[in-house]
């Protein structure tokens, strides 16, 4: 991790977002406080470059290294079934969560990958809360590294038993993507269409649900992990009910993460991308409809790698992911 000063403009650039975003969603994310968006730009980065919390923000651990009974896990597990066992019109129930999943999640369109990172931080939020651990991170599994699903996800309420295990053989379930294929699905350096999936043409909130053209990043490795595990995971509408879902979609924003920060290419700059707003989709971690509220749009979930979490690396296709030292 580097230790050379975090500034706005830095964070804007790694962002792709105007000084005055990055400012306004550090105050939205309680990064800096509200009133000093009307501060000089000095008091700003004053403010900034003596933060620890944005250096210091939660790791996203690869989960093949963690052990069953590690913090992480132990954390993710007590919210599982804490979160199962909440009636399902609490907004922060298993069931209410896996049917946002189904209700809004936007495929084959150039809203698949923020969509998914805005589901992971809030779901992320509920975690903390329930749990108390306030810098509980969701670990990533790495599928090309380690086929085999990962230990703590084959018992207890980790465990989904609709899995269908005629794709798995001597344990190991047959590779979505080998290396080759995810140095090539890596080497696009254009979003849309080939990396983010198809662009749309205006920001209404019914064309979040457009079927415009999928990436091959989202054809595979993204849908042939859901397919070849099959059971709840292969079914849009039931997806978000196996907990293997948030770990395998954490591995596919620790790609995006890389594909950004790590090789240098660029989110689109259209503003019906950065300014469309996911609204009534998410709750936050106490349960509160996020309804009318300006951090759901995609340009703020942008700045969420560089300010509230960060990712251990581990290997990108036949290279070693760099994320963790491309940090503002």
């Amino acid at each position: 991790m580097s230790d050379s000063p975090i500034s706005i403009d830095n964070i804007a650039n790694k962002a792709g977002l105007a000084r005055r975003d990055v400012i306004k969603g550090m105050a939205l994310l309680g990064i800096i406080p509200a009133a000093l968006t009307n501060c000089t730009p000095a008091d700003v980065d004053e403010i900034v470059d003596s933060r620890i919390t944005i250096a210091n923000r939660p790791v996203r651990r690869k989960l093949n290294d963690l052990s069953p009974n590690s913090d992480i896990i132990v954390a993710l597990r007590d919210a599982v079934a804490t979160m199962q066992g909440l009636p399902d019109t609490d907004t922060r129930s298993w069931a209410y969560q896996a049917n946002i999943h189904q209700n809004w999640c936007p495929h084959g369109n150039w809203l698949f990958l923020p969509w998914h990172r805005h589901y992971l931080f809030w779901f992320e939020q509920i975690v903390r809360n329930l749990t108390g651990m306030n810098d509980f991170a969701l670990p990533y599994w790495n599928w090309i590294e380690d086929r085999e699903i990962p230990t703590p996800f084959q018992s207890g309420v980790l465990n989904d038993t609709s899995r269908r295990r005629n794709h798995v053989r001597n344990g190991i379930w047959v590779n979505p993507c080998n290396e080759n294929q995810m140095d090539e699905v890596m080497a696009a350096t254009v979003f849309a269409p080939d990396f983010g999936s198809g662009a749309l043409n205006d920001a209404e909130p019914e064309s979040q649900h457009e079927l415009v053209t999928k990436s091959r990043f989202e054809l595979r490795p993204h849908d042939f992990v859901h397919y070849r595990i099959d059971g709840n995971l292969g079914e849009v509408a039931n997806a978000a009910l196996d907990p293997i879902f948030w770990c395998h979609h954490s591995m596919i924003d620790y790609l995006w993460t890389e594909w950004n920060l790590a090789q240098g290419n660029p989110n689109p700059a259209e503003e019906i991308w950065k300014g469309f707003s996911f609204d009534n989709n998410f709750v936050s971690g106490s349960g509160s409809p996020l309804a009318n509220s300006v951090v759901t749009q995609v340009r703020y979930c942008l700045l969420f790698p560089l300010l509230s979490y960060q990712y251990e690396d581990s290997m990108v296709g036949s290279v070693m992911g760099t994320t963790s030292t491309a940090i503002p």
